[in-house]
């Protein structure tokens, strides 16, 4: 193993001061999520209970002064039968509405880097970026 400098011994402490606040970060965001998405889901109740219909002024005081709250419910669609659903638009010629045709970026990330390999041109219509980093392995203790 060579020997390193003090300065890439020290790029190597940062990088590693940096993956760790990252994950520390990554934790804290999960667990703040997490936590408004309860407080959120109390409150909702509490409106929907009370029967408040469109929303409510209350005054929180300093930092936030008078805040209107209101409970909304937005629906989303599922798909669980592809096939079912496709055949459903296709019926009533709405399936240029709902669908379009789809790059599959797996399998065009194969092909760029095969053409990279063997010294090709990519395909027509496609660049390709590269994203770099560094492998870190830590020793188990």
């Amino acid at each position: 193993m060579a020997l390193l400098s003090e300065d890439a011994v020290g790029k190597l402490r940062r990088l590693m001061e940096a993956r760790d606040q990252r994950d520390a970060d990554e934790i804290a965001s999960k667990n703040s999520e997490r936590e408004y998405r309860e407080q959120e889901a109390a409150v909702y109740e509490a409106l929907a209970e009370d029967n408040v219909r469109g929303s409510i002024k209350v005054d929180l005081g300093e930092p936030w002064g008078v805040v209107r709250f209101g409970a909304r419910e937005t629906f989303f669609a599922r798909v669980i039968d592809e096939d079912r659903a496709l055949e459903y638009y296709e019926s009533r010629a709405m399936l240029e509405e709902v669908s379009k045709p789809k790059l599959v970026m797996r399998r065009l990330n194969d092909d760029v880097r095969e053409a990279r390999e063997q010294g090709l041109d990519v395909p027509p219509g496609l660049d390709w970026y590269a994203r770099r980093g560094v492998t870190i392995t830590r020793q188990k203790s």
